[in-house]
């Protein structure tokens, strides 16, 4: 299979429900392109992000913290402040406090760019906008001939 796309559920998506939105457009996908198919992965990276949370803070920031930070407190826009030295490429912002508690992310970037995907579709919803973002664009710095889809889940 020559063709492949990959769904990305961004971070601070409900860690107890898939992603309705990335199901049906992955059935589509699978089930309307019979003359040429295409290899549909999804990947998770909310349910990665709250691992990543629970073992870079020894569980200070496990599953009923993430559902705070990402659910409860969405209208204060934690989730997307923590991504929000991504977006603007300030590498500086808050580095001392962040130094230590985000180290290592750059690894499912790379597994993303490595993988040889074509087309990759990113979730976008209340604290998602500046993750899928963040990502969106260090995806056409690094892999440009990567298509980049971003959906309202």
């Amino acid at each position: 299979m020559d063709r492949r796309i990959l769904f990305v559920v961004m971070p601070w998506h409900l860690l107890h429900y898939p992603s309705l939105g990335v199901g049906i457009l992955s059935s589509i996908v699978r089930d309307h392109a019979a003359d040429r198919p295409w290899g549909v992965e999804t990947l998770y990276a909310n349910i990665r992000w709250a691992e990543f949370l629970d073992e870079r803070t020894g569980g200070r920031i496990g599953p009923d913290k993430h559902k705070l930070l990402g659910e409860d407190l969405f209208f204060q826009a934690v989730g997307e402040w923590v991504f929000t030295s991504a977006l603007y490429d300030e590498p500086e912002w808050r580095v001392d406090a962040y130094r230590e508690q985000f180290r290592g992310l750059d690894k499912q970037f790379d597994e993303i760019v490595a993988s040889g995907i074509q087309i990759v579709g990113l979730t976008s919803v209340f604290q998602q906008n500046v993750p899928c973002l963040s990502l969106a664009k260090r995806l056409k710095r690094k892999a440009p001939d990567i298509k980049i889809l971003i959906s309202r889940s």
